[in-house]
């Protein structure tokens, strides 16, 4: 029963983490005999952030208007406690999910055969994947998620502090050494020319995204790690001279999370911020900004731009397979995610022929910014070790930032603990 399943997983979430799960109802699913789908379609799904509140709603005034034999019923679940439940749920090998959604965990799922191969459902209705970013929904050649949700970073800056430094506006920076350039003349009066948070648990992201945009990478193509180089070290001396060189950024970011930098930027502390397309949705919100009309937003440069995000996964034993899929292809419609958008739901589309939408992008800017940069979009390595890439980049960086190591053997500390964990995993041989 699935209040049993639900109980099980409140009591291991009270004790990792005191989260809570709700929703109720039984899985079953059966195929009209006219070829309709019906029955129930389950689906665990990330609570709190204003697209995934958005499209349930469009769920209830569309889809099943749409599927009127199916009951999409939802549980829902805090972000922190995504990865964990998602897994719980696959080990249990008897899900009552069809579709579930998912960030950065898909290697980990797919690994262990919880998830169903997208492909033949892709080939048989023709589905554009091509049209979709990639945000990490493959894994040893086949797709195994729809994404539902961009996150890559943008840069994002306060066009009255350029006026204030002699800047212009229309002329962002197109490269790190001149981002440097300008967040020197832009600290001043007060203010500081970057916001960056430096804390244990968000310097991952910005590293990887400023060793991607050099063409360097975390692994080569035997998996072997090899961003202990000369690029990584190059990477990783741009991300520290914020904080120590160039000093562009807030001394007190050494202890900065993602709030803080947020907030370094919205309160107008900082005049350049680099992060997710969302922010330039709150960044024109009074009720979370302090520069509402100042802001403004470009692509980053280089040669790729860090992708992440959210899709949509199938699980393998889930009973519904065909609505499952009906239910993604949904998710991946342009018409729908601009609705979505529309109705307050972030600016995070997935879909290329939505982003490249004059008049989409005439009302939303950031929309332009993400096109420009859509080809260029690179994911975390498809490896069932992403979580320890990202805590090893987190635990040896900080430790940079903090005067406790050098940058090389930080990278070379993290190169190590990357490598053994692959060779644990059987992904890396010794």
């Amino acid at each position: 029963m699935r209040v049993n399943r639900l109980f099980v997983l409140f009591l291991a979430l009270t004790i990792c983490s005191g989260s809570l799960l709700f929703a109720a109802g039984t899985a079953q699913s059966t195929s009209s005999a006219g070829g309709g789908i019906k029955g129930d379609l389950n689906l665990l799904w990330l609570a709190g952030m204003n697209q995934t509140t958005v499209i349930k709603q469009f769920i209830q005034s569309d889809f099943m208007k749409r599927f009127p034999g199916l009951q999409v019923k939802i549980d829902e679940i805090p972000n922190s406690d995504l990865p964990q439940v998602t897994m719980l749920e696959a080990n249990s090998g008897t899900s009552i999910y069809d579709v579930v959604m998912g960030a950065g965990n898909l290697p980990q799922l797919a690994n262990i055969n919880a998830l169903r191969p997208l492909d033949s459902y892709i080939a048989r209705d023709n589905f554009a994947i091509n049209r979709m970013v990639d945000n990490g929904i493959r894994f040893k050649g086949q797709v195994y998620g729809i994404p539902v949700r961009y996150d890559a970073f943008l840069f994002h800056y306060n066009q009255e502090q350029f006026k204030a430094a002699g800047l212009d506006p229309a002329k962002p920076p197109t490269s790190w050494d001149q981002l440097r350039d300008y967040g020197i003349k832009l600290t001043r009066d007060g203010h500081y020319g970057l916001s960056k948070g430096f804390g244990n648990n968000i310097l991952s992201e910005m590293y990887i995204s400023i060793l991607y945009s050099l063409g360097g990478d975390i692994c080569d193509a035997n998996n072997n790690p090899v961003f202990n180089n000369a690029i990584g070290l190059q990477a990783l001396n741009i991300l520290m001279d914020w904080l120590k060189g160039s000093k562009i950024v807030n001394p007190a970011a050494t202890g900065w999370n993602y709030s803080e930098e947020i907030a370094g930027y919205l309160s107008g502390e900082a005049a350049m911020f680099i992060h997710y397309p969302a922010r330039y949705v709150d960044a024109n919100m009074p009720s979370k900004s302090k520069i509402v009309g100042q802001s403004l937003v470009a692509p980053m440069w280089g040669q790729a731009v860090l992708t992440k995000g959210y899709y949509a996964m199938m699980f393998r034993t889930g009973k519904n397979p065909d609505g499952g899929w009906e239910f993604m292809k949904w998710l991946a419609d342009k018409d729908v995610q601009k609705q979505v958008i529309l109705a307050g739901g972030d600016c995070n589309p997935t879909n290329l022929d939505l982003l490249n939408d004059p008049d989409m992008q005439a009302k939303y800017p950031v929309l332009g910014a993400i096109a420009a940069q859509f080809s260029k979009a690179k994911p975390y390595p498809l490896t069932t070790q992403s979580g320890l890439i990202e805590a090893s980049y987190n635990k040896y960086f900080n430790m940079v930032a903090m005067d406790m190591m050098t940058p090389q053997a930080a990278l070379d500390a993290a190169t190590a603990d990357i490598r053994k964990g692959l060779i644990d995993s059987g992904e890396l041989k010794p």
